[in-house]
């Protein structure tokens, strides 16, 4: 006989974790010439999941910040988005939170930036990999190039983000463990520029830091 344990909402959460562990990258950036998972792959895959276990959605999503570009700068948002799976068999329910950033040069800056905190919550809610690793990754955030190839550098300059890597840095060294889910969102959206490695690899010691501590006061 089945017992409710076996059909909690975190039980099928987990089966999604194992069942949408890889997204492809199935999109190219034009401009800056590398290939990501798009919002769609990733939202199709996930969404499909969730159906066919009856587990519905409620999200509530907060503008974080506003930019208005002047001139023929765009407009940037950054949204940070809380989504609620709803068990539609036991009424449980489970949050997550996801931030995302967006560009326009006209309205749908908030939009852009709404989509990429669906994505990326979803990311972090069923640990989604689409191939980026930080560790094989340059100081742009982009693959680094094989030994044959010559580097190729931005005459442009740095991509500009809402965040500045100071202020991340700050929040790494003050962090409690509980603290690390949000400043984690906030690196996500450094990446395309210079900060994105540095920030990672520090995190990652700040958390194992935090974990050592933890389970040393246990």
């Amino acid at each position: 006989m089945s017992t409710k344990q076996e059909h909690s909402l975190a039980k099928k959460l987990s089966e999604i974790s194992a069942e949408v562990a890889y997204v492809e990258k199935d999109a190219t950036n034009a401009f800056q010439k590398y290939k990501y998972a798009s919002a769609e792959a990733v939202l199709s895959k996930v969404n499909v999941a969730l159906s066919s276990r009856n587990i519905a959605l409620s999200t509530t999503a907060d503008l974080v910040q506003y930019h208005h570009g002047e001139g023929k700068n765009s407009n940037t948002a950054i949204v940070q988005l809380t989504i609620r799976f709803i068990d539609g068999d036991s009424s449980e329910v489970i949050a997550v939170q996801g931030l995302g950033q967006g560009s326009d040069k006209g309205d749908k800056a908030v939009m852009k930036a709404n989509t990429a905190a669906l994505k990326y919550a979803y990311a972090n809610a069923f640990t989604i990999s689409w191939g980026d690793d930080p560790e094989a990754t340059n100081e742009s955030g982009e693959s680094k190039p094989r030994a044959t190839k010559k580097k190729v550098t931005n005459k442009k300059g740095p991509v500009k983000t809402m965040f500045s890597r100071e202020d991340i840095e700050k929040e790494i060294s003050a962090a409690r463990l509980k603290d690390l889910a949000d400043i984690k969102t906030k690196i996500i959206t450094m990446r395309g520029t210079e900060n994105y490695t540095p920030l990672v690899n520090l995190f990652k010691s700040a958390k194992a830091r935090l974990e050592s501590k933890e389970n040393s006061n246990a």
